[in-house]
């Protein structure tokens, strides 16, 4: 094509949909595929190295399952189900195979042990077991375990157990029990167990993660037997392997859920999930400590802070935390998530260079894959960069030989693989930014092209082209490309002209897989003169101290806040610094964000105090101050002001010269905008409908904004929820980018209530951001009956009742309506045996039908003749048999006669036309030479009208009736609009009795000519159609309507219900739900399970999911707190969870390989508590949030014991200040306990001087 760009890619954000998921790929080459989805409680995959055809699927419930070539094989190849607590996070939870599996033949798993009260969620203690794996590889068997030999203790509270000495590994509580498990190329076994907590945040017993011996919180190092390792950091001189000292390999971790083996750089990474802020990524080095409970990713836990070895941590006396990866926080920086699950290396050959050796993490509730690389030092050098988006709580990302990784759902029982397919399609422009026909361009505006795939860099030099459109000049540029984004970035080498029309060529470019555009895409764009100014590039008027960089950090680093990579900015040193620069006369706004660098040193005391000055006519005057102070953990702030005078100074000032050694502080990208720079918020003129209720057939909101608008911007700040679970949307920009159609994808949940997000981060195309944020609360309409034709004989009645019986049936043939022959002469009846013989008169033709009655079905044969001076026809016929038709020669014929050798059968003789002498006549115009038998004209003998059938109608599947009474009740809950079918006799039945069809609606027989029907078999086939709406049970009644009805089969054939597009998806009624909670609380719940058409499904059809909402700073995350499988009703005790959390109750049903479920939002009773300090300001913890600015007020769940306050000594602004008291008390220290009831104290005051 040439001008624009590709229809594909213009409007629409690209997403795959597998499986119920809208997943998006930074690179389209990457897709989506679903393996299996018909798994339960799936929690990973194993493979065998080099094997390319087999692999294992793990089940929470102690299940594996053998795949071969993708396909489950049909026994387990293992089923520890027996030995397994299977409750919430518990059950199997990882396997390995063996690294030299030719030599030895094993599979090793690591699993919580059913406690011996029975009850699952009761203490136990967790095992690893060793299995052998038969020479056939179908099954494992001969297990031995080689870890926690004690499998059948209560817990370890309360026993005589010596946790240090003994070889168990203790589970007292639900959480962080075992977890990943993988091997060396030496044949070293890698052991994670966690650190048994509760998910109620920081409670004392976690401090066992710190004691050596204590197998709790330790990553252990082992040998086939179970055996400490020569090598281990702890097995020293006088250190037998067999104690659990011996096994250990690090310490200090909360729960390794998952471990990955590098073999290109020979170390175990694992990831940690973390507590209410930070998540993690290690390599395993030797000896580490990993610093839990004391410190969780880049912070201290001032909860614990009260205990020695926190203490000697944070005093450098033991050497501990702060030595991950990387670590990312829960709802700030880029990315942000709460639940990291995996981690892999890339080492595919076949994939892109790109991506070779590099690290990919997963995130459970956020649902993305970022990936990073680390240097030999296992420093992070590049990275994160976002993968893949939208994948769909994945908790085991696996990459297999046969070339796929593979990814397991435990929420969607899904197992998936993503698949590389180089693309060699012709590369496609998806995207000119300006868009094309702008105006307002600024004249030092950089264009951004992105592409439909990854291109050749070497390639877009030629290829990209910037020119005035007038006369064509062409403007020299520099371009670089973004291989994350797919954008080439054009960067004109001096400014535009004013009010200038440019043009954008892109022509004969590359991608990275050798194919070149066949099209050319351009597009126009229209300067106006403004122009913003990059402060790093201006003359620095001023610079106190005069080491500040520019466009980097001190050392050379890129500028980074919290994960956010900034190209252009300043860097401060550690200690107060200042910047100035000359304000152009033509310069009227400011922008930039500020915060504590990623470079700095230590993340809790990193921090800095800023401000921006401009002054005017000599007069100074602070435009702008940091009101709370920048925290490096607490990532950046932004800066949107208006400036007016002549000099402007950017000041940062460390609060405490005795942090200064750790503090860096970064200005990034500060920007001066100009001469008419558009520099206005973006506003949202309008959202439809306003009714804030979509039809489900369309669920669309339309939204107009009063700018043109950034893309992928505005996607990225648009979030649906509903039950706080994430949504899937499809968003599409109109041509001119004002106008944004957002869908909601499938499943649509009705009467449940959706929340639409769109945060301030959506931008224009010039970076103004959204005024303000919208929040849409809205829900689906329950879909109209209609969209679905759905086959009754595929749904189950719900009830059936009357004397006869049903079947369905492929077999449906009934007889067409009979043709009934007037009183004209021109036939006759005869019963058994008869001989008439006519003479005819110069006859030269005849038409005769001839067949068994069609109002005598009585199962006896017609054996019938027609003769002239030889045979002509002959022929038997029975109940379901059609006449026949046939047309005789006459001529030179003298007589024509008609034979039955029937046996009490009744035939019909018609002659429909016989000429004679060129005239018509009748038969018996005739002269009739001889005749003998039963037989009257025009009639059969018994009186009946001659009757035969010629046609027949076949149905492709009907209900067969027989005897003919019945009733099938359907329950259809008024999502139908419409029943309609074909009745009859079936074709092969005896008798003609005359039987009724009629229809019912709640009770009542429905109205309308066709909703009844009374036909005997001679009246073939008629239509039932009759009018359903809102009826919630329809019946089906079938019966005799006069006493001549005997053997007949009733025929309804191909019924149909016209439904609403859910009518054939199962569904769970929730029947008892608790509506708030308390911590302590017993939540009692149940449902009754519907499978297609309203039937009840058995209690095994379900499984219940307990869900905790773990909610900070608004945001909400699904953490999994219990699975129930297999019953109607349970219950679960509420948890001490310290933080703000709802409950979530997911009732979910498989019918017929089709999942559907009902959640309900449990709400917690509160109480609102706030927290200050004298002075104000200084950082207080408060359950998961640590070191937060005060003042601050934190909703807290009745019922939670949680800890809060700060340490006895801390520095602010220069001062050390020391605790004196608590205002409400006195008498508690400075980090304090309490449970929160109804009546407690809501203000608590921390006084220090």
């Amino acid at each position: 094509m040439v001008g624009g760009v590709s229809a594909r890619f213009a409007v629409l954000f690209a997403l795959l949909f597998t499986a119920g998921l809208a997943v998006n790929f930074n690179d389209p080459q990457f897709e989506l595929t679903t393996v299996d989805s018909d798994v339960s409680t799936p929690i990973g995959t194993v493979f065998v190295r080099g094997d390319k055809e087999k692999y294992l699927l793990l089940e929470l419930s102690g299940v594996v399952w053998l795949y071969v070539n993708n396909v489950r094989q049909e026994q387990p190849f293992l089923n520890i189900s027996s030995q397994v607590a299977f409750y919430g996070a518990r059950g199997l939870k990882s396997c390995t195979f063996d690294y030299d599996f030719d030599n030895y033949r094993y599979l090793y798993c690591s699993y919580v042990n059913k406690p011996p009260q029975g009850d699952d969620s009761s203490p136990t203690t967790g095992s690893v077991s060793r299995y052998v794996v038969n020479n056939a590889f179908t099954k494992a068997t001969f297990q031995k375990v080689i870890l926690g030999t004690v499998t059948s203790s209560p817990g370890c509270l309360n026993t005589t157990l010596n946790p240090i000495e003994d070889d168990v590994i203790c589970i007292d509580r639900n959480k962080h029990s075992m977890g990943g498990i993988t091997m060396d190329k030496e044949g070293h076994l890698y052991v994670a167990i966690g650190d048994d907590g509760s998910s109620a945040g920081f409670i004392p017993e976690l401090m066992v993660v710190q004691e050596n011996g204590y197998l709790t919180g330790k990553i252990l190092r082992v040998n086939r037997n179970g055996k400490g390792v020569s090598g281990n950091p702890w097995l020293t001189s006088g250190v037998s392997s067999d104690e659990n000292i011996a096994k250990q390999w690090n310490l200090g971790i909360r729960n390794a859920w998952r471990f990955h083996y590098s073999e290109v750089d020979d170390v175990v990474y694992s990831i940690n999930v973390g507590e209410a802020s930070w998540e993690s990524l290690y390599a395993l080095e030797k000896g580490k400590n990993f610093g839990w409970p004391c410190t969780q990713g880049p912070i201290y836990d001032l909860p614990m802070m009260n205990y020695t070895v926190c203490q000697d941590i944070q005093d450098g006396k033991i050497e501990a935390g702060f030595n991950s990866i990387w670590d990312y926080a829960h709802f700030f920086g880029e990315p942000a998530g709460t639940c990291i699950v995996d981690v892999m290396q890339n080492t595919n050959p076949d994939w892109p260079s790109e991506y070779s050796n590099w690290l990919f993490v997963v995130d459970y509730d956020n649902d993305w894959i970022y990936r990073l690389k680390v240097n030999s030092t296992f420093d992070l050098v590049e990275g994160p960069i976002e993968f893949a988006s939208g994948v769909g709580s994945i908790v085991n990302m696996q990459p297999h030989p046969d070339g796929y990784v593979y990814l397991t759902s435990y929420k969607l029982n899904t197992l998936y693989r993503i698949e590389y397919v180089e693309d060699k399609s012709p590369p496609e422009v998806a995207e000119f930014v300006p868009y094309d026909g702008s105006t307002g361009a600024p004249v030092n505006q950089t264009v951004d092209v992105r592409f439909s795939l990854p291109m050749d860099s070497d390639t877009l030099d030629a290829a990209v082209k910037l020119s005035e459109k007038a006369s064509g000049e062409t403007v020299p540029v520099k371009i670089s490309f973004r291989y994350e984004q797919l954008t080439a970035k054009v960067v004109p080498e001096s400014v535009l002209k004013e009010d200038t029309e440019y043009e954008v060529k892109v022509t004969k470019a590359s991608s990275v897989n050798g194919v070149e555009m066949t099209s050319t895409f351009t597009s126009t764009f229209k300067t106006n003169g403004s122009y913003n100014l990059e402060v790093s590039d201006m003359e620095i008027k001023k610079s106190t101290p005069e080491d500040i960089t520019l466009d980097e950090q001190i050392g050379g680093a890129e500028i980074s806040i919290r994960g956010i990579k900034y190209g252009k900015g300043i860097g401060f040193p550690s200690v107060p610094s200042t910047v100035r620069v000359d304000i152009p006369d033509t310069c009227e706004h400011f922008r930039t964000s500020i915060g504590v660098d990623d470079v700095a040193g230590f993340p809790m005391t990193g921090a800095m105090n800023c401000s921006v000055t401009v002054t005017k006519n000599g007069d100074p005057t602070v435009i702008y101050e940091t009101r709370d102070t920048l925290l490096r953990y607490l990532g950046q702030v932004g800066v949107n002001e208006d400036v007016s005078g002549q000099k402007l100074d950017l000041e940062c000032i460390p609060p405490s010269a005795g942090l200064s050694e750790t503090t860096v502080g970064s200005w990034g990208a500060p920007q001066l905008f100009c001469n008419g720079y558009d520099t206005d918020p973006v506003k949202v003129v309008s959202i439809v409908p306003t009714s804030r209720t979509l039809p489900y057939e369309d669920p669309t909101f339309t939204i107009t904004f009063d700018k043109q608008m950034n893309h992928k911007h505005a996607f990225d700040a648009i979030f649906i929820e509903t039950q706080s679970a994430n949504v899937t949307a499809t968003k599409m920009f109109n041509e001119d980018s004002t106008v944004l159609n957002i869908t909601v994808n499938p499943p649509l949940l009705t009467d449940n209530n959706y929340q639409l997000f769109l945060n301030v981060g959506a931008r224009d195309v010039y970076g103004n951001s959204l005024a303000e944020a919208q929040e849409i609360i809205f829900k689906i309409a329950t879909p109209a009956p209609v969209g679905s034709t759905v086959d009754a004989t595929a749904v189950d009645p719900a009830e059936v009742s009357g004397k006869g019986e049903h079947e369905i049936s492929s077999d449906c043939k009934v007889l067409d309506k009979a043709t009934t022959y007037p009183r004209n002469e021109k036939g006759f009846g005869v019963k058994g045996e008869a001989k008439l013989r006519f003479t005819l008169d110069s006859c030269t033709s005849a038409i005769v039908a001839f067949g068994k009655s069609a109002a005598h079905a009585d199962g006896r044969e017609c054996d019938v003749r027609l003769k002239t001076s030889g045979l002509v026809a002959k022929d038997s016929f029975n109940d379901s048999d059609l006449a026949k038709r046939i047309t005789i020669d006459l001529k030179g014929e003298d007589t024509l006669q008609f034979v039955s050798k029937s046996s009490h059968a009744t035939c019909i003789f018609e002659v429909e036309s016989l000429i004679c002498k060129g005239k018509e006549v009748n038969l018996f115009d005739l002269s009739l030479e001889s005749q003998e038998g039963n037989w009257k004209v025009d009639r059969t003998p018994d009186g009946s009208a001659l009757q035969l059938f010629f046609s027949s109608v076949e149905m492709e599947k009907c209900i067969k009736v027989n005897p003919v009474q019945r009733n099938l009740h359907f329950q259809l809950d008024g999502s139908c609009s419409s029943v309609s079918a074909q009745v009859g006799v079936e074709a092969e039945s005896v008798g003609n009795g005359d039987i009724r069809f009629r229809v019912e609606g709640d009770g009542e027989t429905l109205s309308g000519a066709k909703c009844k029907r009374t036909l005997s078999k001679t009246d073939g086939v008629k239509t039932i159609e009759c009018d359903i709406t809102d009826k919630k049970e329809v019946v089906l009644r079938v019966g005799a309507a006069n006493s001549d009805v005997g053997d007949e089969v009733a025929i309804i054939g191909d019924p149909v219900f016209e439904c609403a597009s859910t009518f054939d998806k199962p569904s769970c009624a929730l029947t008892k739900f608790p509506s708030t909670f308390t911590v302590g609380e017993e939540l009692k719940f149940s449902g009754v399970a519907y499978g297609s058409a309203g039937k009840e499904l058995p209690e095994t059809s379900v499984t219940w999911f307990i869900n905790r909402l773990h909610c900070t700073h608004g945001d909400c995350t699904n953490r999994a707190e219990a699975t129930v499988t297999g019953t109607l009703e349970g219950s679960w005790i509420v948890e001490n969870y310290q933080d703000f959390s709802r409950i979530e109750i997911e009732c979910r049903v498989l019918d017929k390989g089709v999942y559907a479920s009902s959640t309900v939002l449990v709400e917690p009773e509160t109480v609102e508590i706030s927290l200050d300090t004298e002075p104000s300001g200084l950082p207080m913890s408060f359950g998961g949030k640590v070191g937060h600015p005060t003042p601050f007020t934190e909703q807290v769940v009745i019922g939670t014991t949680l800890g809060f306050g700060g340490p006895e000594e801390l520095s602010n602004v220069g001062s050390e200040l020391e605790f004196r008291k608590w205002l409400d008390d006195s008498s508690e220290p400075a980090f304090r306990t309490l449970t929160f009831t109804e009546d407690v104290e809501t203000s608590f005051v921390a006084r220090y001087r």
